[in-house]
């Protein structure tokens, strides 16, 4: 039987991706975006949060040797900080294009958003 992911094992799981790519990322000066998704609406929200940020920023650093020289953990436009998306009930069940077709309109602003900050961070 296979653990059921809890957020710390997400967060886990997230650090171990983060350490993995963006070395590679970096080695080819390629542009990316961090995105911390489902970000849950309750008291666990901001635990979630500060996990995140603190697993992205150590990836970076560790990708980049003189990251923590230039850029602090709180700094909302280093490279470590997220792109955020909340948590969407609605998107749970969600296995065909119909069913995705049925629900945009009620996350439409989320992807949208996230869309435009791609845009914005493109070179």
């Amino acid at each position: 039987m296979s653990p059921i992911n809890t957020p710390s094992s997400c967060n886990s799981a997230n650090a171990f991706g983060m350490k993995l790519v963006l070395p590679v990322l970096k080695s080819y000066n390629a542009p990316y975006l961090l995105v911390h998704c489902k970000i849950p609406s309750d008291e666990k929200a901001e635990e979630q949060r500060q996990a995140f940020l603190q697993n992205a920023y150590d990836a970076v650093c560790s990708a980049d040797e003189t990251y923590a020289d230039r850029t602090s953990l709180d700094d909302p436009n280093g490279e470590h900080h997220p792109f955020e998306l909340p948590e969407r009930p609605e998107l749970a069940h969600v296995s065909t294009l119909q069913e995705l077709h049925d629900v945009y309109p009620t996350v439409k602003s989320d992807y949208e958003a996230l869309a435009a900050e791609i845009m914005r961070r493109l070179p």
